[in-house]
């Protein structure tokens, strides 16, 4: 969740929020690419298939099976949170996609949520900072890269089972350089240190 005043961009060193108009000028100012998400189809048809079956055997429990007034009542209750679990899975990672976005700017990476938008300077990420290292490479249902600065802690989701960036390989490709950019200047003012002394 992204949490700010309205109208108000904050600035804590390098992260600023944005709000409405506040991000249409800093478009204006920074070419910026936009990565947006997409439903995983699969996995929600399987969603809706279940959600399906679990209302056919509701209506089957409530009305074709012989069960005495408690298992009735246990069974339907059973189904019926089945039911609006899974219709609540499908309809959140639905919206999930709608209202969910990542961008690249020539300055920041920005972590969008509807009209709040948190904008991270590229000079405080790293692969530490990004948790490269959480990732477990056998874990293939989801990645998730969560960034940590300070006391506050962003997700960056890159796919799950049920939604993925639509051009993942282009968003980690502009976040490989920026990271690689950022080490090659540490590299060059560490050496400039070294020959200073």
């Amino acid at each position: 969740m992204i949490k700010g005043k309205k109208g108000e961009a904050k600035t804590a060193s390098g992260v600023r929020i944005y709000d409405g108009l506040q991000m249409e000028s800093y478009l204006k100012a920074h070419p910026t690419v936009l990565y947006r998400y997409q439903a995983n189809t699969y996995g929600l048809v399987i969603l809706s298939v279940l959600a399906a079956a679990a209302i056919g055997l509701a209506f089957y429990i409530g009305f074709g099976a012989d069960l005495t007034g408690f298992w009735n009542s246990l069974a339907l209750a059973l189904a019926g949170v089945t039911v609006l679990g899974v219709i609540g899975l499908v309809v959140y990672w639905f919206l999930f996609t709608k209202i969910h976005y990542l961008a690249t700017s020539d300055q920041d990476l920005i972590i969008g949520e509807g009209r709040k938008v948190v904008a991270i300077d590229w000079s405080l990420l790293d692969a530490q900072t990004l948790g490269f290292g959480s990732l477990n490479p056998g874990q293939a249902r989801a990645a998730v890269l969560s960034v940590k600065l300070g006391s506050a802690r962003y997700r960056l989701r890159l796919f799950t089972r049920w939604v993925c960036l639509k051009n993942l390989q282009g968003f980690m490709s502009t976040l490989l350089l920026h990271l690689q950019g950022s080490s090659e200047t540490i590299a060059y003012d560490a050496e400039e240190q070294g020959e200073k002394e």
